[in-house]
């Protein structure tokens, strides 16, 4: 069904997980009602949980809401991509990373990318036959790179039998009216090769479990999801079993043609295989 804001559904949920880029802001600008929103969430007594394919810690990501205005006072917590591996690959002795050692082949580019390293003990080696694993934080925005480069590179790589760490399964990103891609496209590319990846983040369900845990009470059926990605954020709490809510002012909305909102909706409503509960322009 189509929203014209969140007012018309509200009184049904108590728990908001909401993303973060294309629904909060678009790597440059925040969203004209987004503050005025998450305030009056906070009045009713209702809890927000930013859940976001970022893959750095939750801390990181508090600093750049904070750059925006979107204050902690805000919101009740935040969980990201990034937190998620770190809490896996922090415990390597005690699950299915048990097999890694600490030496990663690393597809980074930020220091918040680095600090990962950092606090999951990881050392990263520039060969890959000095890998337990490849890292794929975020592969780098650089002309010099080529696709070919990753071929040979992730090819050589599944001769070793190196898995893959995929910290932020997007394909893309919206940043200012532009996408850039994201560390998905390359998981993606690796197991049409044949190779193994593991993921961190939307859609997979491990990351709704640890979200919904923050959450001073954990009933379903009263979460909401708010996301602008069919593939990421509709399809993780489907498959989790709440509600959601697609916003069209991220990257599934930027590659439709141009029509009204109704039928921009109305369009993502008839999707049998990924449909959202609601479709509403913007989060309002």
């Amino acid at each position: 069904m189509y929203i014209k804001s969140l007012h018309d559904v509200i009184d049904k949920y108590d728990n908001f997980i909401v993303d973060v880029w294309g629904v909060v802001h678009n790597g440059h600008t925040l969203f004209p009602h987004v503050l005025e929103t998450l305030r009056e969430i906070k009045d009713l007594n209702k809890h927000v949980i930013f859940l976001s394919n970022a893959p750095r810690r939750s801390s990181d990501l508090a600093q750049d809401l904070a750059h925006f205005g979107v204050t902690p006072n805000l919101y009740h917590d935040i969980h990201t991509s990034g937190e998620d591996a770190y809490e896996h690959l922090s415990l390597r002795g005690a699950n299915h990373y048990k097999d890694l050692d600490d030496k990663c082949f690393a597809f980074l580019t930020s220091s918040g990318h680095a600090d990962m390293l950092e606090h999951c003990q990881l050392t990263r080696v520039g060969e890959l036959k000095d890998a337990s694993f490849l890292l794929n934080l975020q592969p780098p925005r650089n002309d010099s790179i080529t696709s070919e480069d990753y071929e040979t590179l992730l090819k050589e790589a599944l001769s070793r039998n190196l898995p893959m760490v995929c910290v932020n399964p997007d394909f893309g990103v919206m940043l200012g009216d532009k996408v850039h891609q994201c560390a998905g496209t390359l998981a993606q590319y690796y197991e049409t090769l044949g190779g193994i990846v593991h993921y961190h983040g939307k859609p997979f369900e491990s990351v709704y479990h640890s979200t919904l845990t923050k959450f001073p009470t954990q009933d379903k059926s009263r979460t909401l999801a708010i996301g602008d990605s069919l593939r990421t954020d509709i399809k993780g709490a489907s498959d989790f079993g709440i509600d959601s809510i697609l916003v069209l002012s991220g990257i599934d909305a930027h590659h439709s043609d141009q029509k009204t909102l109704e039928q921009k909706a109305q369009d993502f409503l008839k999707n049998e295989t990924l449909r959202p509960t609601y479709v509403c322009a913007e989060l309002r």
